[in-house]
C-alpha cells in the first residue's frame, strides 16, 4: 500500500514541492490550519456548511506525490474536484500560484469555524485494552472510569515503521479479521470457531480455550467476501450474535454467508457472546453450543426429510 510519511503538511515543514502546494491553497481557501504533525484539515469536499471538525490528512506517498485521505469519508477523487485539481495534480501540482488557482478556477473561499472536539483522554476516558488487526493495524479502547463512555482510536504503521494514529488511508472494510492468523489452525485442525460481533469478547473466549474472531465496523458491515474466504469451507463454525435488533441482523447476514454455521443467542436481550461465557462459564457455553448444534442438525435434518419425503430421515 502506498502510504504517507506524514498525516499532514505545512507550507515550510517537511515534504515536497507538491505537497507544500496543497497545504498553501487549503490555507489561501481558508481552512485552519493543523494542530501538531498529524493534525487534520478542514476538507473541502464536505466541510463548507455548518461546523465540522477537521478531517482531512495530508502527506507525503512513498513515491512523491500528495497523499490525501478524508477520515469523514470523502473519496480522495472528490476532495480534488472541491479543489479543482485532477488526481495527476496530486503528482504533479500546477504552475500557478494558489491565489492565482483559486481565481483561475473560482473556487470558494471560507471555512466555517471548525468544530472543537475534545480528544476522549481530555474528557477523562482512559486506556482499556489494544486489539491488534494484523502486525500494521490496532484499535484502542478506552473507557471512562466512572461514567463508561466508550471511545475507540485506530493506530497503524507508517512506512517508517513508526505507530501512528489512523489507518493512514486505508479502508475499515479491508483489515484483517481479527486474529485472523489463528483461523489457518482451527481450520486446518478441525476445531470450532466462534465468530462474535467484538474484540473482547474474542479475547475473553481465547482465554476459555476457543477460537473466535470478529471484523472491524461493527454489526452493520460484516466482512461477507472475507468471512466467506476464510471460513466458507469450515463445517465447525458457530455464530454467536448480540441479543439485540442489530445482533440478530447480523447474525441473520453471517447465516447467508456462512451457510453451514450453527447460529446462536442468549435468551437474555442485550448480552453479547462475553456475557454468555461470563454467566454460564466455559463448560456451560459449551454445552449450550453443543446444543445449538444438535437442534440445528435436526431442523436440517427434517428439512431434508421434507424436501425428499423420506421419513426415515427426519
Amino acid at each position: 500500500m502506498t502510504g504517507p510519511s506524514t498525516d499532514s503538511a505545512a507550507p515550510n515543514g517537511a515534504g515536497n514541492e507538491a505537497v507544500r502546494w496543497v497545504a498553501k491553497l487549503l490555507i489561501a481557501l481558508g481552512s485552519a490550519l493543523p494542530e501538531g504533525p498529524s493534525g487534520k484539515w478542514q476538507c473541502p469536499a464536505h466541510a463548507r456548511t455548518g461546523a465540522h471538525a477537521p478531517s482531512l490528512g495530508v502527506g507525503v506517498r512513498d513515491d512523491g506525490g500528495v497523499w490525501v485521505h478524508c477520515h469523514a469519508g470523502c473519496t480522495t477523487k472528490e476532495v480534488c474536484h472541491a479543489l479543482g485539481l485532477t488526481l495527476d495534480h496530486l503528482t504533479r501540482p500546477p504552475r500557478l500560484s494558489a491565489q492565482a488557482w483559486i481565481r483561475t478556477r473560482r473556487l470558494q473561499v471560507g471555512f466555517p469555524a471548525p468544530k472543537v472536539t475534545a480528544h476522549p483522554r481530555a474528557r477523562g476516558l482512559r486506556h482499556e485494552a489494544f486489539h491488534s488487526y494484523g502486525p500494521r493495524f490496532c484499535l484502542e479502547r478506552l473507557r471512562h472510569p466512572v461514567t463508561g463512555e466508550k471511545a475507540v482510536e485506530w493506530h497503524a504503521v507508517n512506512p517508517q515503521g513508526e505507530w501512528v494514529p489512523g489507518l493512514l488511508g486505508t479502508r475499515i472494510a479491508d483489515l484483517p479479521l481479527y486474529r485472523e492468523n489463528d483461523l489457518a489452525m482451527a481450520v486446518g485442525a478441525g476445531e470450532t470457531v466462534l465468530v462474535v460481533e467484538s474484540e473482547s469478547s474474542v479475547d475473553a473466549l481465547n482465554r476459555a480455550g476457543w477460537y473466535a474472531t470478529t471484523w472491524a465496523g461493527g454489526a452493520g458491515a460484516p466482512p461477507c467476501e472475507r468471512l466467506a474466504t476464510i471460513l466458507g469451507g469450515h463445517d465447525q463454525v458457530v455464530v454467536i450474535g448480540d441479543a439485540d435488533g442489530p445482533g440478530r441482523a447480523c447474525a441473520a447476514k453471517l447465516a447467508e454467508t456462512l451457510p453451514g454455521a450453527v447460529v446462536m443467542f442468549s435468551e437474555r436481550d442485550g448480552e453479547d457472546a462475553r456475557d454468555l461465557l461470563d454467566r454460564l462459564g466455559a463448560a456451560g457455553l459449551s454445552a449450550r453450543i453443543t446444543a445449538a448444534a444438535q437442534a440445528a442438525h435436526a431442523a436440517h435434518a427434517a428439512r431434508s426429510a421434507e424436501n425428499t419425503g423420506d421419513p426415515v430421515a427426519a
